[in-house]
């Protein structure tokens, strides 16, 4: 990951075999709720809930988060929905099938169904 006047530089990869590719998205397309980073369609964490900041949270506030629009800086609940509409179609559905499936896990243990 890296930063310019340009926008923010993201490694990632992608695809079945896992491919490396670089991406510089305008800063206008950045969007931020302090512990994530929704980069058009890639996704950066910047805190992990049990391991703590995963990068220097001083170097991350200058370099980036300083240069983020002040609109693009969203409530944790909003940038999930922005994620969620960033996926590609294909990578929903098995999520949602995971989820129903885990309420007729949970229904059946319960003894609702």
């Amino acid at each position: 990951m890296g930063a310019s006047d340009a926008g923010l530089r993201v490694v990632s990869a992608s695809g079945l075999r896992g491919e490396v590719g670089e991406v510089l998205v305008p800063w206008s397309e950045v969007r931020a709720d302090g512990s994530r980073l929704l980069a058009g369609r890639h996704v950066v964490l910047l805190r992990n809930p049990v391991l703590g900041d995963m990068f220097d949270r001083e170097a991350v506030a200058q370099a980036i988060l300083a240069r983020i629009p002040q609109q693009n800086t969203v409530s944790p609940s909003r940038l999930t929905r922005q994620i969620v509409r960033a996926r590609p179609r294909e990578t929903l559905i098995p999520a949602a099938v995971i989820l129903v499936l885990m309420a007729l896990y949970t229904a059946w243990k319960l003894g609702l169904l």
